[in-house]
């Protein structure tokens, strides 16, 4: 569900915005309602020879944990930029071939354009360069 065009932001995070909008009800009545709208992100399916790349993050308080390359999308970068910047960073590889697996927009409460790429022919050109937020304490080996 996308958020309604008559909706007012409310709330202006850092990840998260909250809209809400008066919403005409069966019976006539109006009620409020609102939903939360999450920085747009993009997830790399990296695919080394015939195996695909796990990474294995640790962040401040959950335990480890299996992820794909990926992050949020900054402002003024495509999809397709983002997923080549995250993947080079988080793992130190790049791709010759890029696809657009799926596209997904959030639940009925919670709007979030999230993007699969599957990244073929994926090569080691440089080291992780991480960033604060998370570790990678390995990848998993071919």
């Amino acid at each position: 569900m996308k958020i309604p065009e008559n909706a007012k932001k409310v709330f202006d995070g850092i990840m998260f915005d909250i809209y809400q909008w008066e919403q005409e009800m069966f019976d006539g009545t109006k009620q409020t309602f609102e939903m939360l709208e999450r920085s747009p992100s993009t997830d790399v399916i990296s695919v080394v020879d015939d195996k695909i790349m796990v990474l294995i993050q640790e962040q401040p308080t959950k335990p480890l944990f299996p992820s794909l390359a990926g992050g949020r999308v900054e402002k003024g970068s495509t999809l397709l930029e983002t997923a080549k910047r995250e993947m080079l960073e988080e793992t130190g590889y790049e791709a010759q071939e890029w696809k657009l697996l799926g596209e997904w927009f959030g639940a009925s409460k919670l709007y979030f354009h999230e993007s699969v790429f599957i990244a073929k022919n994926c090569k080691k050109v440089a080291e992780q360069e991480l960033d604060i937020f998370f570790t990678i304490r390995s990848i998993a080996k071919r």
